[in-house]
């Protein structure tokens, strides 16, 4: 199908991953520097394999060609270093990044290096239990406990990259009727179909912009989600940060540096790059971009020694912000964070800060995380209105450096969510509904960031922080056991080994006969000590609550009623 507008053409198709494969090596599709880094766990990189294996769809790709003087100017890297951006078929991923990243990975070991970073996960693992077949990351505890079959990028480069050495070494392994199970297994992962958008521009002037954000409007409206406000954010400033632009230079030098030592996400820096050049975050999202070539201009006619010295002073706010993170919870990369857009009121905070030469006390910090927490948790920021909403909280706070905070916490009373502290209720809510106070990843983070406050051990011995990399969420009560074990009080974080080793089991078995964890470590996840407690789920769901919410008033005061 194909269908054209003034600027933009337009065309779908349902592609097979082998075909993704290829143009990946052949650096036909490479990605714009706006796009986020990697950020997938291996849990989410074997459920995005499993949902292939079962024939579950995994979202559309979208893919834009650019006129070549666009592509010229803009910022653009391939998914490996080692492969080199072939410019005369090249198509940058607009929508895709984490699932064609997940899928080069499965041909490369499961390590790429990009942006002179590593990027790697464990090994996926096959294994088949009777007629099924799962997927299992293969860590040490994997490889020790369960016979796994074998990797799953074995197969994939068997039967998909046609590797004579891999084929050889199955051949000596299996039979041949288990070799073509296991090539029906790699061909239907290999022909799975991906429906992909693809976004030919036909003008290379800065109204190509607006044409595709236009394109986005007529797309969104058949159903598609593409979250095309902060996609032409990233769009525009890779435009106006382009190689002809001094100023262009400059920024995009600054954000480079700032994204290397911060992990910050692309449009938190827009949307301060944004303000810092006076314009109004609903001028750039706004669709059409009426204002994107006043906003050219002024980058072109900017100061250069004066948006150096507001670009050094964001990057120490940004700074600032990383530091705080990492120090109190270990946080090391912003773009870990459940809500990233909530990040950009508080950098921008600091930044007045320091640009009036005011100190921020650790209490102030303190209550900076605490309204980050509360304000991700009840989404302040998303829905409907999110830039209004967000340039009100901006504006507001320039009138008032001294109380930016109270600032910030009438942002949430404008919003009736100022009463929405956290209360015992929250604490057995279900995380995974939708909806004002609902739970979510934002409050997945709260639970994380309390156990890192009380000093909780991953049940091996380890302090629990965000830079723990082998940290799974863990069901206290097996998810199969009740509708509501997906409740916050029956959540925690423990070492990945430990949880696949107690998995569907009992509480009242692994952490009292096999376990035998002490007071200390129960109190540090805030669980009952009396192991009768745990004969009753509904009892224990309350009682842990309890102490939960006990233990919040003490380490977050401001957010729990």
């Amino acid at each position: 199908m194909s269908v054209t507008l003034q600027q933009v053409e337009i065309s779908s198709d349902n592609v097979p991953l082998r075909k993704f494969i290829d143009k990946i090596k052949d650096g036909e599709i490479c990605l714009p520097i706006f796009q986020r880094d990697f950020v997938w766990t291996d849990k989410q990189v074997r459920d995005l394999f499993e949902s292939i294996i079962y024939n579950h769809p995994i979202g559309v790709i979208i893919l834009w060609k650019p006129h070549k003087e666009i592509l010229d100017k803009i910022h653009y890297l391939p998914f490996d270093d080692r492969i080199e951006c072939n410019k005369q078929e090249l198509y940058l991923v607009l929508d895709g990044n984490q699932r064609l990243t997940s899928l080069f990975l499965a041909v490369n070991n499961w390590r790429l290096r990009r942006f002179q970073k590593t990027i790697s996960i464990a090994p996926i693992c096959i294994f088949r239990r009777g007629d099924k077949v799962e997927l299992e990351i293969c860590d040490e505890q994997t490889r020790s406990t369960e016979k796994c079959e074998l990797c799953l990028d074995d197969i994939i480069k068997a039967f998909g990259l046609y590797d004579r050495y891999k084929i050889q070494e199955l051949a000596q392994k299996y039979t041949q009727d288990h070799i073509e199970k296991l090539r029906n297994l790699a061909m239907q992962i290999l022909e799975y179909r991906v429906p992909v958008y693809y976004y030919i521009t036909k003008t290379s002037t800065e109204d190509v912009a607006i044409a595709i954000s236009e394109s986005f409007i007529r797309i969104n409206k058949t159903g598609t989600r593409i979250g095309n406000v902060e996609l032409l954010i990233s769009l525009v400033i890779s435009i106006l940060t382009s190689k002809d632009i001094d100023a262009g230079k400059l920024i995009w030098k600054k954000y480079n540096e700032a994204r290397q030592k911060y992990g910050i996400d692309p449009t938190i820096y827009y949307r301060l790059l944004i303000k810092l050049i006076g314009f109004k975050q609903t001028d750039v999202a706004r669709v059409p971009l009426r204002k994107l070539r006043s906003l050219e201009e002024e980058i072109r006619k900017a100061s250069i020694s004066e948006l150096r010295n507001n670009l050094d002073l964001l990057d120490r706010a940004i700074s600032v912000t990383y530091n705080y993170f990492d120090s109190i919870l270990g946080l090391k990369s912003l773009d870990d964070v459940p809500s990233t857009i909530t990040l950009v009121p508080v950098i921008y905070y600091i930044y007045n800060k320091i640009r009036n030469s005011l100190n921020i006390s650790p209490s102030e910090f303190k209550r900076l995380l605490e309204w980050y927490i509360l304000a991700s948790l009840r989404g302040l920021y998303s829905g409907s209105g999110v830039d209004s909403k967000l340039e009100k909280t901006l504006k507001e706070a320039e009138k008032s450096i001294e109380g930016m905070y109270d600032v910030l916490v009438s942002s949430l009373k404008r919003e009736e969510l100022s009463e929405l502290k956290i209360d015992k209720d929250d604490l057995v809510r279900s995380f995974r509904g939708r909806g004002r106070g609902v739970m979510s990843d934002s409050a997945i983070f709260l639970l994380k960031t309390l156990l890192t406050l009380n000093g909780a051990d991953d049940w091996s011995g380890r302090k629990i922080s965000f830079s723990c990399l082998d940290l799974d969420l863990h069901h206290i009560f097996p998810r199969i056991s009740s509708e509501k074990t997906d409740s916050l009080a029956n959540l925690t974080f423990i070492n990945s080994a430990i949880n696949k080793s107690v998995r569907n089991k009992h509480p009242l078995k692994y952490i009292f006969e096999e376990l035998k964890l002490s007071e200390e470590t129960l109190r540090k996840h805030f669980m009952p000590l009396e192991p009768t407690i745990y004969n009753d789920f509904e009892k224990f769901i309350k009682i842990r609550a309890e102490l939960m919410h006990k233990a919040g008033k003490e380490l977050l005061p401001s957010i729990f009623r």
